[in-house]
């Protein structure tokens, strides 16, 4: 990593050399001079959004955590009070690439990973940041976009995944404002080496902390114009320390013994239903890993806890500011994670409900008090972006704005998603590996079925329904699993607009004779669903 320039101290919130004062004076913010320095504002005297931003553009708030399953909403009281109760709910969100790098990127273009081209967190998986930067026209993203429209444009946290690791100082195109974590300082719960506009700038303390309190910073110093402030958290991503390597997730001290309750993970005995290429891999887990899941998830519910209180607390700033008002707020995760489900003792990039599934929530103007069932995605998030601020898309949108579904959730109610995975199928357990630059499953989940097709011709087919927990894979139904290969083939390379079709299942007029028998025992349906990548 190339040489720190600036050392600051955050336990005890002061800078070094700075004279001592209370936590949340602008003069002893811990940050706050080092940010001024490296980055100073149009004007001797910095103004709030509040004071001249343009009324018809919002502020906009997106605030996401790492892995973050949609049931660990449970460890969130304050995010579903101040956010959820006050706007609106999606129950069916879905991470469509279900690991870190495609899904941010999905977030930044507005577009599936096949249409964005990232698939995986770093070149070996035909992904990662660099492979970002060369691939996926990184000028024109949603950055740049917003930048264009007039906002203040700033980023805190983790970016892209290998994101500073061949240059720490590097600020990608679109960013006003850049305060992000290169390397393995984005896995860092307590003390970081931050990029502060292309000034490296080491901190002491939680990610947590850091994070909000660069953040909240932002929000007071946008130079007249309105914000879009992408809020990034670690937790409760695993962590990353010198000498250690990586290891379960480190919550803040203040949370380190907090009470978390009983584990509601569902445990599947029998994986027969599943194909044999997995059978082979995911056998029983041991009572010694059951309880390191067990941990894993009491520390994961405690990492985000502290995030918990800390957005809380935000949102509580801006309305005492009058900004709260005038802020389009959204939460979301980039991925979940397996917990145990299906013998997999913890991982993502699978195509499984708790991998798949992720909180989404928002509030602000515009936004109707509600909740929803309509299928959405994150690639959704960015055309909501740009339909509150005004901004234009340089590159076609394969979502569709929240805002439009929220109002007319019945047109989108039966929308499909599509799911996609990279060449490995498991990002920790490597469960399996196809070509590069290939993906290793595509699926489609509509409100009742998924239909899950591996690059070897396996086959996963669930009635959630019936069995919301993916135990008992179908083998009958073929009628509904040729209806749903065949949309699955045809979304599969979907872009723009051909992406938000309305799917239904054709009415069974007769009871369909094929018993057991898989694509390869009906030759004209095996070359209607042809899946290889």
């Amino acid at each position: 990593m190339a040489a720190v320039t600036a050392l600051l101290v955050l336990p005890g919130l002061f800078l070094v050399g700075a004279p001592a004062g209370p936590v949340d004076a602008p003069s002893a913010h811990p940050l706050h001079s080092q940010l001024n320095h490296a980055a100073p504002t149009t004007s001797p005297h910095p103004v709030t959004s509040t004071q001249f931003a343009d009324p018809r553009k919002p502020n906009i708030w997106l605030i996401t955590v790492d892995d973050m399953r949609a049931d660990e909403l449970r460890y969130m009281p304050r995010v579903r009070a101040v956010i959820g109760a006050r706007g609106f709910v999606w129950d069916n969100a879905f991470s469509t690439f279900p690991l870190c790098c495609p899904a941010r990127a999905s977030m930044v273009t507005g577009m599936y990973a096949h249409n964005h081209h990232v698939l995986g967190n770093d070149a070996s998986e035909h992904g990662g940041f660099y492979y970002f930067m060369n691939h996926s026209h990184p000028a024109n993203t949603l950055g740049t976009w917003m930048r264009r429209r007039g906002y203040m444009t700033a980023f805190v946290g983790k970016f892209l995944n290998r994101y500073g690791e061949k240059n720490a100082r590097q600020v990608p195109p679109g960013w006003t404002q850049w305060r992000g974590l290169p390397g393995l300082q984005a896995y860092s719960y307590f003390d970081q080496t931050w990029n502060v506009n292309g000034r490296l700038v080491e901190t002491r303390g939680h990610n947590t902390l850091n994070v909000t309190k660069l953040s909240r910073h932002l929000m007071n110093n946008s130079g007249g114009k309105p914000f879009f402030l992408w809020s990034s958290y670690l937790a409760p991503h695993a962590a990353w320390d010198p000498g250690v390597g990586w290891h379960l997730p480190r919550p803040m001290r203040i949370d380190a013994t907090r009470h978390v309750g009983r584990s509601v993970l569902v445990k599947e005995h029998d994986l027969s239903d599943k194909p044999a290429f997995l059978q082979r891999r995911l056998r029983p887990l041991s009572a010694r890993t059951w309880r390191r899941v067990e941990e894993h998830r009491v520390l994961r519910a405690r990492a985000l806890m502290g995030v918990d209180r800390a957005i809380d607390r935000t949102i509580g700033r801006l309305a005492s500011q009058g900004l709260l008002s005038k802020t389009l707020i959204i939460f979301t995760s980039d991925n979940g994670y397996a917990l145990g489900e299906h013998n997999i003792p913890g991982g993502k990039e699978l195509p499984y409900e708790q991998v798949t599934k992720v909180p989404l929530m928002m509030r602000g103007p515009g936004v109707p008090i509600g909740t929803s069932r309509v299928l959405v995605g994150l690639h959704d998030i960015t055309a909501t972006i740009l339909e509150a601020s005004g901004a234009y898309a340089g590159r076609t949108q394969d979502g569709v704005s929240l805002l439009s579904i929220a109002r007319d959730p019945g047109r989108y109610l039966h929308r499909p998603m599509l799911f996609e995975g990279g060449n490995v199928l498991g990002s920790e357990l490597r469960l399996g590996r196809s070509p590069w630059g290939s993906r290793f499953f595509t699926a489609i989940r509509t409100q009742r079925y998924v239909y899950i097709r591996y690059i070897n011709g396996a086959y996963e087919f669930y009635d959630l329904r019936t069995d919301p927990n993916q135990l008992n894979s179908i083998r009958g139904r073929t009628s509904i699993r040729y209806q749903l290969a065949a949309e699955l083939r045809r979304l599969r390379n979907c872009d723009g607009s051909e992406c938000n079709t309305s799917f239904r299942l054709r009415s069974l007029v007769k009871q369909e004779r094929f018993g057991h028998h898989e694509f390869s025992d009906n030759p004209s349906m095996c070359a209607m669903v042809a899946l290889g990548s």
